[in-house]
């Protein structure tokens, strides 16, 4: 004859818990289901349970999956981003929507280049020092014009 063996024969061992826990006691009477149905038979209201008012907007389930895809695909494009920037935001997307959208318009590349994203090449100059470079090439006479003027 085959014996077999109950899945729940282990024997239990409880862990004792000595000293201080992180576990508030103090609201273990408004906690208590019997306190909460013994209050709501003498008012006949249950108020532990709204605390705030209720947010209601004219929403259906499309609507929700739109605003669903469209986390999902900032996410996805987030994990799309080198490991490098990712840490920069402590790995949360949040906070590089949050990053991106306080950038100064006009300062977007300058500023994704910061931070690796983009190179060199596709960073445009900040126009003040654009003007700068411009005028110190005006002010150095070129090569060619000294050697024309010695001749």
């Amino acid at each position: 004859m085959i014996t077999i063996k109950n899945k729940r024969a282990t024997k239990r061992v409880p862990t004792p818990i000595e000293g201080l826990t992180m576990t508030l006691q103090a609201p273990k009477a408004e906690c208590d289901v019997n306190n909460i149905v013994a209050r709501y038979q003498q008012t006949g209201i249950i108020n532990h349970v709204q605390k705030n008012e209720g947010h209601y907007r004219d929403m259906d389930g499309q609507t929700l999956q739109d605003h669903m895809n469209k986390v999902a695909e900032a996410k996805s494009n987030f994990e799309n981003l080198p490991s490098k920037t990712r840490a920069f935001f402590g790995n949360n997307p949040i906070t590089f929507l949050d990053w991106a959208s306080k950038i100064e318009p006009g300062h977007e590349t300058q500023a994704f280049h910061e931070i690796g994203l983009l190179d060199a090449k596709h960073v445009k100059p900040d126009p003040k020092q654009q003007l700068e470079i411009e005028r110190s090439v005006q002010a150095e006479p070129s090569t060619d014009e000294t050697s024309t003027a010695s001749e």
